[in-house]
């Protein structure tokens, strides 16, 4: 079982390795007048609109409706939720 979880391990290794995930987000051009009041905004490189937000912009209603929606089960798993993935297969 020991050697299972560490060749698992190194597999995600190798795999990240050849294929590392882009973690550098375009977000939207903003721009803003002295007094913070936007003037203009554009689309991203990628024709989205991405906003830059900090996590106590967001309301406490609508980050309860985005785990209801997502994942109910959010509070009581521990990252992965085993149920989720085995009903997708």
């Amino acid at each position: 079982m020991f050697f299972f979880i560490i060749s698992l391990f190194f597999i995600f290794l190798f795999i990240d390795f050849i294929h590392p995930l882009d973690t550098k987000i375009e977000y939207s051009t903003i721009v803003m007048a002295k007094d913070s009041s936007i003037l203009e905004t554009y689309l991203s490189k990628d024709s989205k609109w991405r906003m830059k937000t900090e996590l106590y912009e967001i309301s406490p209603t609508l980050k309860k409706t985005l785990i209801f929606k997502e994942d109910k089960y959010f509070y009581s798993h521990i990252g992965v939720n085993f149920l989720a993935i085995s009903k997708a297969f």
